[in-house]
């Protein structure tokens, strides 16, 4: 079942690249650029369960995953678009790598200040700022 959802998965994203070829340019940019990386790490996903050897994974690293998976739009709708990856960056950095906090905090800063560049710099958005700092502005 694990590999029919990573070919799914692949299928998919290869769709959404092949859709966003019939784009113009400047509106094909960013959907190239979650697409071109969401493919390889799909392909590797996919290649990873090809050649695994049949063990079941254990139902608690499901569940980590799933917790971890739904705490990055949580955190975003919680707190905005650059805050919230950057805060779940590091808390999956301190404690689903167990790194220490100097690499936390480095992780927070590169993906807040990326985000940041992109989002409100490059492209010219208005940055979300999710439910706290709305209730803070208003």
């Amino acid at each position: 079942m694990k590999r029919a959802f990573a070919l799914f998965l692949t299928l998919l994203g290869g769709a959404f690249l092949a859709g966003t070829l019939a784009l113009s340019a400047p509106a094909r940019r960013v959907p190239l650029v979650v697409a071109v990386p969401l493919l390889v790490l799909l392909a590797a996903q996919l290649l990873r369960d090809l050649r695994a050897d049949g063990v079941a994974p254990s139902r608690t690293g499901d569940t980590r995953a799933l917790l971890w998976t739904g705490a990055l739009p949580l955190a975003v709708a919680l707190v905005g678009m650059v805050a919230g990856p950057a805060l779940y960056t590091a808390a999956w950095l301190r404690v689903g790598g167990r790194e220490r906090w100097a690499v936390c905090v480095a992780g927070a800063v590169v993906i807040g200040l990326a985000l940041y560049g992109v989002i409100g710099r490059l492209l010219g958005l208005t940055i979300p700022t999710g439910l706290i700092g709305w209730a803070l502005l208003r």
